[in-house]
């Protein structure tokens, strides 16, 4: 097994999330229970590994169950659109 990404080093400067805010994510026990599931893993490795992210991103928004995981993802750590 691969050893664990340190994603701090992979955040776009436009992305201002807090330590707080990925203390959130990491402590949430529903959104880690979703991260094992096999469908959802190989969807975020396709979409990690796609030459063009925004576009593999886009793409697998259409699907009703991982946008339902953005969606979590966003209520965790406050979001609130405008």
């Amino acid at each position: 097994m691969a050893a664990p990404r340190r994603f701090e080093n992979d955040l776009d400067p436009s992305v201002d999330l807090t330590k707080e805010q990925f203390d959130m994510l990491d402590n949430n026990e529903a959104l880690q229970n979703k991260l094992k599931d096999s469908r959802l893993l190989e969807t975020l490795r396709a979409i990690d590994s796609a030459s063009d992210k925004n576009a593999a991103l886009d793409a697998q928004m259409q699907d009703p169950e991982f946008l339902q995981f953005c969606d979590e993802i966003l209520d965790c750590v406050g979001y609130q659109s405008e």
